[in-house]
């Protein structure tokens, strides 16, 4: 494992990059997407940079009880830096299923069926949008010539990073003892933000085995799961991984919520015990890891890739104690 360190003889030059995409004119679009086969309709959020393009794709999925609206940190960092970026609201397991069930309903669902259901929605909710990539960019005439369908990633948080998982290959073992998959050949390199470990959501130490992307499991060391699984259960998940642009990121400092918005409408709803390190400073360590994750897997960046392998990192303000740990197979 390593530690990341500023670099100081390319600290500068990074940062002027960081201020450049700060700087970079970002514009949003929202519109509602309807999957006649399902009955659902899926709203969704797109940041995207307003000058330029084709852009790589990332598609984001929110955790349980979120909406299209969070995660505006990622969102907005990621679309300056050359990327459009889809938010969906995923119904049934947004903000009114929280509202209406609270996280009784992930500690102890009434209806094992029912979450299942929601569970295997969401993957097929991303699959759709790139199913809709022509239509949004009739509907939304300024993504027009803004997004490289050949170039696309998925990331998520939560019950949103078992969408990450299960796009990039996971196996589902339902209520039942069925199988399901659903890996979209299309989705290139893939980020789970609290990744669900074996036991939860449908996923057993089997279910890992057949992805074979590029994949970053990011976890906080106060990151417990929803059923007090201490954090390293998350990180069980890179161990069952094979081989191969496989990356693993402990963050010291950080609990599950930690990785949504800090003024997040659904951050209040959940308790921040554990909590030690300033929570723009972690943002900005996400920022800087994952992009140097999607570029190198979505814009063939070699130096970044090599930069994610030596475990270095451009936050001057990242303490000793409070660095990420990367860890690569």
């Amino acid at each position: 494992m390593r530690c990341w360190l500023p670099a100081v003889a390319v600290l500068a030059a990074a940062l002027f990059a960081a201020a450049s995409q700060a700087d970079a004119p970002v514009a949003t679009a929202e519109y509602t997407l309807h999957d006649a086969a399902r009955d659902r309709d899926i709203p969704i959020k797109v940041y995207f940079p307003a000058a330029g393009g084709p852009y790589p794709l990332i598609l984001f999925s929110h955790g349980y009880g979120g909406t299209r609206e969070g995660y505006v940190y990622l969102a907005q960092s990621w679309a300056a830096a050359g990327y459009v970026v889809i938010l969906p609201t995923h119904p049934g397991s947004d903000i009114q299923a929280l509202h209406r069930h609270g996280v009784r309903e992930l500690k102890n669902p009434a209806d094992a069926a029912d979450l299942f259901a929601q569970v295997s929605a969401r993957p097929r909710d991303l699959s759709f949008i790139l199913d809709s990539l022509a239509k949004l960019q009739q509907v939304l005439p300024a993504l027009a010539g803004k997004i490289d369908p050949t170039h696309v990633g998925a990331a998520g948080h939560s019950m949103g990073a078992g969408t990450t998982m299960y796009l990039a290959g996971a196996v589902m073992t339902s209520a039942n003892g069925s199988h399901q998959t659903f890996a979209d050949p299309r989705i290139q390199a893939f980020v789970a933000l609290s990744p669900q470990g074996p036991g939860e959501e449908g996923f057993t130490a089997d279910s890992w085995s057949g992805i074979h992307a590029p994949f970053m499991a990011v976890v906080g060391s106060s990151d417990e799961g929803v059923k007090g699984e201490p954090a390293e259960w998350r990180l069980s998940v890179y161990r069952h991984l094979p081989p191969g642009d496989k990356y693993s990121v402990w963050v010291p400092g950080a609990n599950h919520m930690s990785f949504a918005d800090k003024l997040g409408h659904i951050a209040s709803l959940f308790s921040t015990r554990g909590q030690s390190i300033d929570i723009d400073t972690l943002h900005g360590e996400v920022q800087t890891f994952s992009l140097l994750f999607w570029n190198g897997y979505l814009k063939g960046d070699a130096a970044a890739r090599r930069e994610l392998a030596h475990g270095v990192s451009y936050q001057s303000a990242c303490a000793p104690d409070l660095c990420p740990v990367i860890d690569t197979k």
